[in-house]
């Protein structure tokens, strides 16, 4: 659903704004009217709002500052402005933003609404962009596993595929170095009976990035048998005997940490 918020000191005119798009059937939206900057703002801090329609000149708060203000609260907003003859220039600075536009009063209804449809049409693309892209977020965990898999089974990539590869599911490894390879075993702490879970994995595989990860670029994986597989290169600038060095150091802080936290713990090679 649309949040739309109508905001206009004419009475007259934001009555009729307001009325002339709830009774318009095409989108699912709810609709706000505020006759004020100030009540516009107190709209947005307890409301979601997705765009927004104002006259451009308003005492006070402007209609370019009162978006600038709700886009703080709402950052994926956008806006229409209506303006007249007279303040043309003005609005201009509109444009210049991607997220605004404007709509000359003269124009008519037909071209607020014209508007206001190509605004909608713009959000909704927007978030489903946003949903895409939230579920190749979700993916790249798994990818990334299965990447680490096929180099351990000495699967052979040319350098460009490697490097296309690593770089569209976001892995932290320069392709050009190699890596070593640190493999932990998760168990119970203080010898608890219990199987280790995938949850459990993930959560030493948690530790251990916060305590690797401030040194070293690494990645670690969940893998069968309760295995979580680190490969780790130094940073750029670092040595290899310095990064060796410092997961060495780690290894009891990710172990104390995870019975802590957790009561798990790893045994490491």
């Amino acid at each position: 659903m649309i949040h739309l918020l109508v905001v206009d000191d004419e009475p007259i005119i934001i009555n009729s704004l307001y009325q002339m798009i709830r009774e318009n059937n095409e989108w699912q939206m709810e609709v706000f009217k505020a006759s004020s900057s100030s009540q516009a703002l107190e709209i947005a801090r307890s409301n979601r709002i997705d765009v927004i329609l104002s006259d451009i000149c308003m005492p006070n708060i402007d209609g370019l500052e009162l978006y600038q203000l709700i886009q703080a609260e709402w950052p994926a907003c956008r806006a229409i402005f209506l303006t007249g003859y007279d303040s043309f220039e003005y609005a201009q600075k509109a444009i210049r933003q991607k997220s605004a536009g404007y709509v000359l009063k003269v124009e008519g209804d037909r071209a607020i609404m014209d508007a206001l449809q190509k605004c909608i049409m713009d959000v909704e693309t927007e978030r489903n962009n946003q949903r895409l892209l939230l579920n190749v977020k979700a993916a790249l965990p798994l990818l990334r596993r299965e990447l680490v898999q096929e180099l351990l089974q000495d699967r052979r990539l040319s350098a460009g595929d490697l490097v296309e590869l690593m770089q569209r599911i976001e892995f932290p490894l320069d392709s050009d170095m190699p890596a070593l390879l640190l493999l932990g075993h998760v168990r119970r702490a203080g010898g608890n009976a219990g199987s280790v879970g995938l949850d459990d994995v993930y959560s030493i595989i948690s530790v251990t990035e916060q305590c690797l990860g401030g040194f070293v670029r690494q990645i670690s994986v969940s893998q069968p048998q309760d295995t979580i597989v680190t490969l780790y290169q130094p940073k750029p600038g670092g040595s290899w005997q310095g990064a060796y060095r410092h997961v060495l150091e780690m290894l009891e802080q990710i172990q104390n940490t995870g019975s802590r936290l957790c009561g798990l713990t790893a045994s490491y090679v």
